[in-house]
């Protein structure tokens, strides 16, 4: 019976390690997604413009790049406790209106011409 008990409560907490084992990888999993999104979106961005505009592999990482500098400063704004929401809105809007200036500095002006009337028609389109 005392043996019984030992291997029951000994059950019991390898259960219970492995119950929050479970729960850690969860969590750190959450976290990691959450750490490369900017990442993954930045990636999806470059990919979906160089399948539309033809860029070379150099122009794909530089529109990565230009799509980083951009979070980088909208995660700066957020970062500041100081300041209003509306504040806040007007420091995201600056920095997605430097996007097409950084664009340009990446694409040839065949490129940023049709980058400029595809964006122009998703804007109208929707």
């Amino acid at each position: 019976m005392y043996y019984k008990l030992i291997i029951q409560s000994d059950m019991e907490m390898s259960m219970s390690k492995i119950y929050f084992l479970n729960l850690l990888l969860i969590a750190s999993v959450q976290t990691s997604a959450q750490y490369s999104t900017p990442v993954l979106v930045a990636s999806k961005i470059a990919g979906k413009l160089q399948d539309s505009l033809g860029l070379t592999a150099l122009q794909k990482k530089r529109v990565f790049t230009a799509n980083m500098q951009i979070y980088d400063w909208k995660r700066a704004a957020r970062e500041q406790f100081d300041i209003t929401d509306a504040q806040l809105q007007v420091k995201t809007q600056e920095a997605e209106n430097k996007r097409d200036s950084l664009y340009k500095e990446v694409l040839t002006n065949a490129q940023y011409l049709l980058y400029k009337q595809k964006k122009q028609n998703l804007v109208t389109n929707n």
